[in-house]
């Protein structure tokens, strides 16, 4: 069975395309570990929350800033075994008035202070970041202004990548870039760049952006269209896989490290999203999906005819699809072994949360209540676990963990109490009343989280929990006409 491990997770939050209270033990959940000391941070320009007071936001930085990024760590990892040491927040990359700021989470006496990249300026947006997955390196690619200084004249903008590890910024002269390329510890030392002046795809390694390899001819840029960076049991490590059009059509390769391959008969022309097994690529292009195994591949169609498929996620021995356009907000489940689709629910809301080998969604009554479901991929034909009216508010993972155990608590809204939960919905503490009129959201490492409260106006306030303590749950912000929101 392919299971859901931290491992696996985490290489969602280190590429992008676009804990707190000293070293104290978390026990939100059924294990304890020990947690690097950080502060909680959201925007409001830059605030930060501090779990041992935090009903006493610091404000770091003022003014506007664009483009926050969270970069996280582990201590370590451990390949053969899945296990890791002291996951945390590291640190935020930011911009401000054309700068590009490093600043640190970590709680070591005074209050951090930005820093800024060195060698860059003029910076108007962020085009991708990356991390390492157990040291301090991490990469934003950003983009210039170029030499007339104007962001909106895109012909002479230029693109740079930043080490945020060393605070410098390395011009791409003219060299922009496509994709990152990990290796199998999930350490980032490659890259792939298109160059126009050579029309040519080069693969170079990082940091310096030097020793690169053409590795394709193309007269225009290429296009990636969906990449995934999967957790292999049987190879003890990671593997990456990307859909890119060279020019001539779409189509899979993989990286191992050294190599760009492409995959034989790996046609991916539309695949916007993928998900794999030990041996199987999911892709899908919104109206089919597309299984591809050992060379060959065929395609399933949606379990709707003239749905969309809007994600999908491998749960145990099954690939769940999410069907959100054209039909009635749906989620099924496709059978490798007999290569059909089943019905999980249907009326359920978006972006449900696929933890370990269960799958949690709310979904939606006709007498307008809700349910917070379980959907368990061990006994996929049983029928879900229901609690009514209640809905799933975020989860948090473990500082420490090994393979598939590394959910630390969910959070569970149920008539209007916030509770922390087990992975089987059983209750584990009350913390605190919501307010009915709004929706929250929590998201962290160990005990100390933060929340978004989100109106219906659009507006958005700061919540913070503490699960480790009943009645914690606490408003940090409270401004009816601004919305302030956590940055994860």
């Amino acid at each position: 069975m392919f299971r859901k491990s931290l491992l696996g997770v985490l290489a969602l939050f280190l590429i992008s395309g676009c804990g707190g209270g000293g070293s104290s033990s978390v026990t939100g959940g059924r294990t304890t570990g020990n947690v690097t000391a950080t502060y909680l941070p959201y925007l409001s320009s830059i605030d930060f929350v501090d779990c041992s007071a935090p009903g006493s936001p610091i404000k770091v930085v003022s003014g506007e800033v664009e483009g926050v990024k969270l970069f996280v760590r582990n201590a370590s990892v451990n390949m053969a075994d899945e296990s890791y040491t002291d996951r945390h927040f590291n640190y935020l990359a930011f911009l401000q008035s054309g700068k590009v700021y490093r600043l640190s989470l970590l709680k070591k006496g005074k209050l951090p202070a930005p820093e800024p990249v060195s060698g860059v300026s003029g910076v108007c947006s962020f085009v991708a970041t990356a991390a390492d997955i157990d040291t301090d390196r991490g990469y934003v690619v950003a983009e210039t202004a170029g030499s007339d200084g104007n962001c909106s004249t895109a012909s002479d903008n230029e693109q740079w990548l930043l080490d945020m590890a060393d605070l410098k910024g390395i011009n791409l002269n003219g060299k922009e870039f496509i994709a990152f390329l990990p290796d199998s510890r999930f350490r980032v030392e490659h890259a792939l760049f298109y160059r126009a002046a050579a029309a040519s795809a080069e693969i170079c390694s990082l940091p310096g952006v030097d020793n690169c390899t053409s590795i394709v001819s193309s007269p225009s840029r290429p296009t990636l269209l969906s990449a995934l960076s999967v957790y292999k049991h049987s190879k003890q490590g990671f593997e990456h896989y990307y859909c890119i059009d060279f020019g001539s059509g779409a189509k899979l390769y993989s990286w191992n490290g050294s190599t760009l391959g492409e995959l034989p008969n790996g046609n991916c022309t539309g695949w916007f999203t993928m998900a794999a097994t030990e041996d199987t690529l999911y892709g899908t292009d919104g109206s089919s999906l597309f299984v591809y195994r050992n060379g060959s591949q065929f395609q399933v169609p949606s379990p709707v005819s003239g749905a969309t498929i809007s994600g999908i996620e491998v749960l145990g021995h099954y690939v769940v699809i999410q069907l959100y356009g054209g039909v009635t907000p749906s989620l099924y489940y496709y059978d490798p072994q007999t290569n059909s689709t089943y019905q999980i629910a249907s009326q359920v809301e978006p972006m449900p949360l696929p933890l370990q080998y269960k799958l949690y969604y709310v979904k939606l009554l006709t007498n307008g209540t809700e349910e917070a479901c379980i959907w368990n991929s061990a006994e996929p034909k049983a029928s879900p676990i229901c609690v009514q009216d209640a809905y799933w508010a975020g989860y948090s993972v473990k500082p420490s963990g090994k393979g598939d155990d590394y959910v630390n608590a969910l959070l569970l809204v149920e008539n209007g109490k916030l509770y922390s939960t087990d992975l089987n919905g059983r209750r584990l503490k009350e913390l605190g009343s919501v307010d009915s009129t709004a929706r929250v959201f929590f998201y962290g490492i160990g005990n100390c989280l933060l929340g978004e409260e989100l109106y219906q106006s659009g507006n958005a306030d700061v919540l913070f929990v503490d699960l480790g303590r009943e009645n914690s749950l606490l408003k940090v912000t409270d401004t009816p006409n601004s919305s302030e929101f956590v940055i994860y």
